[in-house]
């Protein structure tokens, strides 16, 4: 008889030890989630930052292009119109838009931005 009572509360015993064992790690979850959730939204937020100075340099270099290919078609332009007019030279001197990029006059009827752009016109 007494053996057998304890054998039930001995059964008891481990009944509750693994409810108690699952409310426990049950809590450890939560609590992981909840730094995990704080960790992954900072290294979001960190991303989003990258990204966002990654489309701004992308459009400064855009920009960039524009202007400079603005500049080659007015150059184009006004050497169409000038045509007629005397040369003192045959191309003229290689310079640099304001991003630094060289780029090149007239070579046959192209021009490109010698670095980085295969725009051409012409």
């Amino acid at each position: 008889m007494r053996k057998r009572m304890l054998n039930e509360r001995r059964a008891q015993e481990e009944k509750y030890s693994r409810i108690n064992r699952l409310k426990i790690l049950n809590q450890w979850r939560k609590l992981m989630r909840l730094v995990k959730v704080e960790d992954l939204r900072k290294e979001i937020e960190i991303i989003s930052q990258n990204h966002e100075r990654e489309v701004d340099r992308k459009d400064a270099i855009i920009q960039a292009h524009r202007a400079c290919h603005r500049t080659l078609l007015t150059t184009h332009h006004a050497q169409r119109t000038t045509r007629h007019a005397p040369r003192t030279t045959h191309h003229a001197p290689r310079t640099r838009c304001s991003t630094g990029i060289s780029r090149t006059q007239r070579s046959s009827t192209r021009w490109r931005c010698a670095r980085t752009c295969s725009w051409s016109t012409g």
